[in-house]
């Protein structure tokens, strides 16, 4: 995965956390798919970098991820921001 992908990645997701509500023991809970329309991608081709991304901030420790199937909307990204990218997000966004 490009750099600037897996940045745009970490970013979306903080986004989305934030969004949410900044709920620290709440999963981020997205399909693939909105991942991809959420960067603003186009096509299957896509999905496996996503997935890829996701591996690589999960090794980095910036997020953890695990995977459930929901009846609706098929295989669900279920998506934990470490702690420090929680405060850092605080910070930057103006939420302590």
């Amino acid at each position: 995965m490009s750099d600037d992908l897996s940045s745009r990645l970490e970013m979306f997701l903080v986004l989305q956390w934030l969004d949410a509500g900044a709920v620290a023991g709440e999963p981020l809970r997205l399909t693939v798919g909105e991942i991809v329309e959420g960067l603003t991608l186009e096509g299957d081709e896509n999905v496996l970098p996503i997935m890829e991304g996701l591996g690589e901030l999960e090794e980095r420790g910036v997020v953890g991820v695990a995977w459930s199937v929901q009846p609706s909307a098929g295989r669900v990204a279920e998506v934990h921001l470490s702690p420090e990218l929680r405060a850092d997000a605080r910070t930057l966004f103006g939420r302590d």
